[in-house]
C-alpha cells in the first residue's frame, strides 16, 4: 500500500484515512441515540407529571378531536394550519386520545 500525504506533511497509509468514516458514523450514532434518549427521558418526565405545554396546543387537541368526529368546524374562525390538527387526529385514531402518547410519537 502506497503511503498518502496528509495536509500536515505526515505520511499516512490509506487504512489510517479509512478509520474517518468509521469515527464520524460512531460519533453520529452516539449523538443521535443521546437526543432520542434525551427525548425520551422528558416525555417520560413530562408525562408523569401530568404537565401540559402553555400555548395553542389546546386548540389543536379540539382541532384533531373535532376531525376525528367527522367534522373540522369548532364554531370560531380556525386560524390554525390544518396539518397538525391532522397528524394529530391520525395519531389519536391510532393509539387512542392520549397526549402523553401523541408526543411521543412526535418526539
Amino acid at each position: 500500500m502506497k503511503p498518502v500525504a496528509a495536509t500536515t506533511g505526515v505520511l499516512q497509509t490509506g487504512r489510517a484515512t479509512a478509520v474517518r468514516p468509521l469515527r464520524f458514523a460512531l460519533l453520529l450514532t452516539a449523538t443521535t441515540l443521546l437526543a432520542v434518549g434525551l427525548r425520551i427521558v422528558f416525555w417520560w418526565m413530562q408525562s408523569r407529571s401530568g404537565a401540559v405545554q402553555p400555548g395553542d396546543s389546546t386548540e389543536y387537541v379540539q382541532g384533531a378531536l373535532h376531525l376525528l368526529q367527522g367534522s373540522y368546524a369548532t364554531g370560531d374562525k380556525w386560524l390554525r394550519p390544518p396539518l397538525y390538527p391532522l397528524f394529530l387526529a391520525a395519531t389519536f385514531a391510532v393509539v387512542g386520545v392520549d397526549l402523553s402518547r401523541a408526543m411521543l410519537v412526535q418526539a
